[in-house]
């Protein structure tokens, strides 16, 4: 057989230059490098590969169609994709591409088989490339070998066929120690999992923490709980016992028993006597001076409790006093005071309340209100009277004597041993919304709560508007606007004049202003008029005639409406004028425009022995609007001059040659090269009657290093004038 080109690990061996030379010689002229062979692989592992591309004059190119890379597998005819990956320029390099192949991807990639990459529709230096890429195999390369011998001796012939027979003689250079029983080796376990073994039982049974028995945790587990004490038991086994595992039994037992102290009758009844009983008063003293800051448990009594305080003691006086304003006074701007001041009105007008405030705090005090209801559950004989009455009812039922231990026992058991403090701790540490029974405390608490925290700032919130301000909105500032609008009412007539007499007399009014303007009335002012008339001179016109002042217009060219005529001085005058001023028009504020050479057609027109600079204004520019093309950051352009004859001939090279500055800003492209006074000097004029005596292209080469022709055209050098001898 002959050697695997390639390993199994994919490392390759040494291929032959000349022959590789050879493949990318003649693919080269398709514009593609091939790889040849490129390894036997194991499976589901990553081959790697990279290939190239070239031009015809052998530069490195890009793909300009990148086409697809298809795997076939020996000599089938259906190609498949999975795993590949086809990495166009890889590490930016142009020309060099990289090829990944995932083996695991697909079950078409299998062993003992042998396949070919190949890139399929591609477009590379204008030219439509299919090429194989290079060839590889799954596990298809290896050698069967037969041991017959080991370092010089013949094998034994196994007892199982292809499986080989060992007989160890020694272990870590040292002999092995002759056998127990035939066929199994002797050990003696020094140290396991990396510890010293520990020394035997009177059995020789090593101290073993086993996690599996013959691959079995469960039987290992149970063989744990066994020794443990777990309650395991071994069917058809006798674990062995002695004396002295007896005495170690009954010595712990005996300090236990020592160790044990049980109470006595007396020091029951002793204990009993100490316990704290409290009475249902004290349980109420010690709930009803309980500190509230103590207890701050969302949705507790005793948070409700300090919520109610801040807002009856903090957030409704604040809202009040907001409402009232700073100068807010009793006798000018309560409730009362501001309905007084106001007419009838003001009592019956739709939206106001007709609620008096006795009937408010009649309502309030109405059997069945919210606040009554609390007031009845404070009184003698209410909720929380009852709710203690039950509480000592309960304490009242503890026996004083027991008769018995089982009945001391039975006490103890049943016994419920809370501390004042304990009892108000729990009571203002329960939650409310744990207690929605009607009529309850805590439903009460949770009504006045709701009342206090959210239905009353809501109500006064309402009343005060989205956006009430105290300086704007309280009844101070109600009162001054009162105030100012009571004096402008002050003022009105008893009988004002309707809207009619209004109308009719601003119509008068308009009527008296037109007639004074007249029908040729513009924007003048009657300022502006009078000095118009101040400024004309009729100092001896008043006593002219008529005939000399129609003698005076037909000399100025006015005709009798006070216009110029058609064939008068003034007409003639306004068209010297005229024409003047079109020529004026086309002299600039001072300065003379200095054109591109480029014109609209991108045709060139470069004057020998000028300079083309751009600091004055006159370098060669081209700008591209709305650019779609590559990125053009640090791109280059070369800009070419040859004859029109060497052009159209197809043979000669460029008279010109210089390189110019690409820029981009918002897809607007500006190209520019700059020439000297030298290099135009050196350029032969087109004759007179023969322009367009050069062709020149402007191509441009982006930082990858594609090459993009922007511009082929005409270019004509005009002659200067030669200095005189």
């Amino acid at each position: 057989m002959n050697a695997p080109p390639f390993p199994m690990n994919g490392t390759p061996r040494t291929v032959n230059a000349a022959a590789l030379l050879l493949v990318c010689t003649v693919l080269a002229a398709a514009a593609a490098c091939a790889q040849g062979y490129v390894g036997d692989f194991a499976e589901d592992s990553v081959v790697h590969f990279k290939w190239s591309t070239y031009d015809t004059g052998g530069a490195s190119v890009t793909r300009a169609t990148n086409g697809t890379v298809y795997v076939y597998r020996d000599d089938a005819t259906s190609e498949s994709t999975a795993g590949v990956t086809d990495t166009e320029d890889h590490d930016s390099r142009t020309g060099i591409h990289h090829c990944k192949i995932d083996l695991s991807a697909d079950a078409f990639y299998a062993t003992g088989a042998d396949y070919t990459v190949v890139l399929v529709g591609a477009t590379i230096d204008g030219t439509s490339v299919n090429a194989v890429l290079a060839q590889f195999s799954i596990e298809n390369r290896f050698r069967e070998a037969d041991v017959v011998k080991w370092l010089g001796t013949a094998c034994a012939t196994p007892t199982t066929a292809g499986v080989p027979e060992t007989d160890v003689t020694h272990w870590r250079g040292e002999a092995v120690p002759a056998t127990t029983q035939t066929g199994r080796p002797k050990v003696d376990v020094e140290y396991w999992a990396g510890l010293a073994s520990v020394s035997y039982d009177n059995n020789m049974l090593p101290d073993v923490n086993a996690s599996a028995i013959s691959e079995s945790q469960t039987a290992a587990n149970n063989l744990e709980s066994a020794f443990t004490g777990g309650g395991y038991s071994f069917p058809n086994c006798t674990m062995p016992w002695n004396a002295a595992w007896d005495a170690e039994v009954q010595s712990e037992c005996a300090d236990a028993l020592a160790a044990y102290d049980p109470p006595t009758k007396a020091e029951l009844d002793a204990g009993l006597a100490a316990l704290n009983d409290p009475t249902s008063a004290a349980i109420a003293d010690a709930v009803l001076d309980e500190l509230l800051a103590g207890h701050t448990g969302a949705g507790s009594l005793a948070k409700a409790l300090a919520d109610i305080l801040e807002d009856t003691g903090t957030t409704l006086p604040g809202t009040l006093t907001g409402l009232a304003g700073a100068g807010f006074d009793t006798a000018t701007d309560s409730l009362e005071a501001l309905r007084d001041r106001g007419d009838g009105a003001w009592a019956t007008a739709a939206g106001f309340s007709t609620h008096a405030p006795a009937d408010v705090r009649t309502a309030i005090e109405t059997d069945g209100s919210k606040l009554d209801l609390v007031h009845d559950w404070w009184a003698d004989g209410g909720r929380l009277d009852l709710l203690l009455d039950a509480v000592k009812e309960r304490t009242d039922n503890l026996p004083d004597d027991p008769a018995d231990d089982s009945d001391i026992d039975a006490a103890i058991a049943g016994l419920n041993d809370p501390t004042a403090a304990s009892v108000a701790d729990a009571v203002l540490d329960e939650l409310l919304a744990e207690h929605t029974g009607a009529g309850s405390l805590a439903k009460a608490l949770a009504d006045i709560l709701e009342d206090t925290g959210t239905t009353l700032p809501g109500t006064l919130t309402g009343l005060a508007g989205a956006g009430f301000e105290t300086g704007t909105d309280s009844l101070e500032a109600l009162r001054g606007v009162a105030d100012a609008v009571q004096a402008k009412t002050d003022n009105l007539p008893a009988d004002p004049a309707d809207d009619s007499d209004l109308d009719t007399q601003l119509a008068a009014l308009a009527a008296t202003l037109a007639a004074i303007k007249g029908d040729g009335w513009t924007d003048e002012t009657l300022k502006a008029i009078k000095d118009a008339i101040d400024a004309i001179d009729v100092e001896g016109v008043a006593d002219w005639s008529d005939a000399e002042k129609e003698q005076l217009r037909s000399a100025l060219g006015i005709d009798g409406d006070k216009t110029a005529a058609a064939g008068g001085q003034l007409q003639a005058l306004r068209t010297v004028a005229d024409a003047i001023k079109v020529k004026t028009d086309l002299i600039t504020a001072g300065a003379v425009d200095i054109v591109s050479p480029v014109a609209a057609d991108q045709s060139l027109t470069i004057v020998r022995g000028d300079d083309y600079a751009d600091a004055d204004g006159r370098a060669l520019t081209w700008t591209v609007e709305g650019w779609t093309g590559p990125d053009l950051t640090d791109a280059t352009a070369t800009f070419r001059l040859m004859t029109r004859s060497a052009y159209e001939r197809g043979d000669g090279t460029a008279v010109l040659s210089k390189a110019g500055t690409v820029s981009e800003d918002g897809g607007t492209v500006t190209i520019k090269v700059e020439l000297t006074a030298a290099e135009t000097a050196a350029l032969g004029a087109a004759p007179p009657n023969q322009p367009l005596s050069h062709k020149y292209h402007l191509r441009l080469a982006t930082a990858a290093g594609r090459k993009l022709m922007q511009v082929i055209g005409d270019c004509t050098v005009t002659a200067d004038v030669p200095a005189a001898p």
